[in-house]
């Protein structure tokens, strides 16, 4: 996913390797408990963000 998006790329530069594991290890984790236990797998990418004004 990183490598074909160059805005999550520049952030990931931005961040850093060790606060990126951070962030990936929250988001992970957050979206194991918010969405619903699937039957398959997902095929597909998603991409998130978050913004602020």
């Amino acid at each position: 996913m990183v490598k074909g998006s160059a805005p999550i790329q520049m952030m990931k530069k931005g961040l850093g390797e060790e606060m990126w594991r951070e962030k990936e290890k929250l988001a992970l984790a957050w979206l194991g408990e918010t969405l619903p236990t699937l039957r398959g797998s997902l095929t597909s990418d998603a991409w998130l963000g978050v913004g602020v004004k």
